[in-house]
């Protein structure tokens, strides 16, 4: 299934209240109008805005297409936002490290760190790495150097939204998406429940930072529960009926490959181009990707 993304043209069109808003859009600004936006979020930078808000939303139109899961949408996306931006007060990481992950030779050669240029936490998913800010650059404009040349955008512009619901919506195997979590699309198989991954928000805490915060003794033992509360508030706020859901990642096992969310969902250059479960620079999920990955195959054959 291709990432459904709306052209950059439309996204700069929306202003709130417009009758030309995209239909999601127009979800977005029923159940939480720019009034709600101030007072949930009375802390916020000035760089949050709610117009780069639904600008973020108008970028993919498959996110909030109905009430009631866009309700569950905002509810999860915003506990997460109180943990990674203390109710989006930090437009930028406080700790500014380079971030240019040098790991791998396909990701120096994918994503090069532009001379001068950090990587740090931006935005209210506070994205991280230059493999992040490429990945997205590439969802976004079709280039990723935009955004490793000029990673402030992710801090500046709609971006900072909008780079919080790319994540949303991206699943990175053998996690699922966030979104597959909150529409109830991603069902765990066998292997799953043994490892006590259960749907609800405790899964999205381990797709998001479960490394850090999940398990019985995480090393930043205080994050899940903050996101919990917060995601408490919101569903309140929302109506959204969170009875019974399993709120907590204590005892679930990180996402592994014997999980029922492991898709072949990248092209691999190496092996000709052919679908891959491991992270390549070509994403199945993007049109025009695989053309890509066909014209760059030589490279990997030297």
């Amino acid at each position: 299934m291709k990432t459904c993304m709306a052209p950059n043209e439309l996204v700069e069109t929306v202003r709130p209240g417009l009758s030309s808003n995209p239909s999601n859009v127009k979800i977005v600004e029923a159940i939480f109008p720019e009034h709600r936006f101030q007072a949930s979020f009375p802390d916020a930078n000035s760089a949050y805005t709610y117009e780069n808000l639904l600008k973020a939303f108008a970028k993919f139109p498959e996110v909030c297409k109905t009430e009631e899961v866009c309700r569950r949408t905002l509810a999860t996306m915003f506990a997460h936002f109180e943990q990674e931006t203390a109710g989006l007060y930090y437009v930028r990481e406080i700790n500014r490290d380079y971030y240019c992950a040098s790991w791998s030779d396909w990701v120096v050669e994918a994503y090069p760190c532009t001379p001068g240029q950090k990587y740090y936490g931006r935005g209210a998913k506070q994205l991280s790495w230059n493999y992040n800010y490429g990945a997205l650059s590439q969802a976004i404009y079709g280039d990723v150097k935009v955004l490793l040349d000029n990673p402030d955008l992710v801090s500046d512009t709609w971006l900072n939204f909008a780079s919080a619901i790319w994540f949303f919506v991206t699943p990175q195997p053998p996690k699922p998406s966030m979104l597959e979590i909150v529409d109830k699309s991603w069902t765990p198989n066998n292997h799953d429940l043994q490892e006590n991954r259960l749907p609800g928000f405790g899964a999205s805490i381990m797709v998001i930072n479960g490394f850090y915060e999940c398990g019985l003794f995480p090393s930043n033992p205080t994050a899940a529960g903050n996101r919990q509360r917060a995601y408490r508030r919101f569903t309140a706020d929302f109506g959204v009926d969170i009875t019974g859901e399993n709120l907590d990642c204590n005892v679930m096992a990180e996402f592994d490959a014997q999980g029922s969310s492991n898709p072949a969902i990248y092209w691999a250059p190496e092996s000709g181009c052919r679908l891959a479960t491991w992270q390549t620079a070509y994403s199945a999920l993007l049109q025009g990707d695989y053309t890509r990955c066909t014209q760059d195959r030589d490279y990997y054959k030297m």
